[in-house]
């Protein structure tokens, strides 16, 4: 098991908060939306650039979930290129 324990104040709302019980243990994760706030806040791009997307687009058409990947990462890059202004030059990663 891998615990992170960044700061002592929560980066996010208490109501995403996710309650997790683990035998006699009550486990409190944050939010998925703050925890994808908190990995993106340093630089959007330089994350979805080093994303491996042969390797999720493998592991997605073995899910049979391949056709949300799609989706999902369309409109990221809608919404990068809206946060970056696009310069009309789209830089795609191959997922074929």
């Amino acid at each position: 098991m891998v615990v992170e324990i960044p700061d002592t104040t929560l980066a996010g709302s208490m109501d995403k908060v996710e309650i997790f019980e683990i035998d006699d243990f009550k486990v409190y994760v944050i939010g998925k939306e703050d925890l994808i706030v908190d990995r993106l806040k340093d630089d959007c791009r330089w994350v979805y650039d080093k994303i491996d997307w042969k390797y999720l687009k493998d592991r997605c058409m073995k899910e049979g979930t391949v056709n949300e990947l799609i989706k999902i990462k369309t409109e990221v890059e809608e919404i990068l290129n809206e946060v970056r202004g696009s310069t009309g030059r789209e830089e795609k990663e191959d997922m074929d």
